[in-house]
């Protein structure tokens, strides 16, 4: 199976089990980029993937960076981030405020060459937003250098130079209105009081 399919399967088991991000999930155009080392979202709602990552993940994991970047558009992180001036740490700061839920959530995020970043690995609380965050970091803090270059402007953070114009892709309406989809579905799953939101 290809890294395009295998990303179509976990996208649909990833809304099986969050059906409120379905809006948001299904939104997101694939791109195969293999400059872009890992996977990355951008501000238009791409979402570009190296096959080779793909392909290197289990089922469980790919979900779960499919679980992270669709978090980055559900949260706003490419408005939001225009407000935090250092972009090396808004993108850790954006990144905490994601992966600190990932456990409570179910999610399989990858480990070892591919680990992410986590509120204490810098001796941060959980459930802090990304502007706390970001206030609460040092002033230097930045991801290492290839995984910084490897991020899109999903994260609030300038273009890749792999990204495609933004006379493509998704309006920023657009994805407003998936959002507002989104928090009125997780409203209805809260209401019905079947596990948590």
């Amino acid at each position: 199976m290809n890294a395009e399919e295998r990303i179509r399967i976990a996208r649909t088991a990833l809304v099986a089990k969050f059906p409120y991000f379905a809006p948001v999930a299904f939104l997101m155009s694939l791109v195969e980029t293999p400059p872009v080392g890992t996977m990355a979202v951008d501000r238009r709602g791409r979402l570009y993937y190296n096959p080779d990552f793909v392909q290197d993940l289990t089922d469980q994991e790919l979900v779960g960076v499919l679980w992270h970047e669709v978090n980055h558009l559900v949260r706003d992180h490419p408005t939001r981030g225009q407000n935090l001036p250092n972009e090396g740490r808004r993108t850790v700061a954006a990144d905490l405020e994601i992966n600190d839920d990932a456990e409570e959530a179910g999610i399989t995020l990858p480990t070892g060459k591919h680990r992410g970043v986590y509120p204490e690995d810098y001796g941060l609380p959980r459930r802090l937003t990304m502007e706390e965050y970001y206030h609460r970091l040092p002033e230097g803090t930045r991801k290492p250098q290839e995984a910084f270059d490897r991020e899109g402007s999903g994260e609030g953070v300038e273009p890749g130079p792999w990204e495609l114009p933004d006379d493509s892709g998704t309006s920023p309406e657009v994805l407003a209105v998936a959002r507002r989809q989104v928090a009125e579905l997780v409203v209805q799953a809260a209401a019905k009081k079947q596990g948590h939101v």
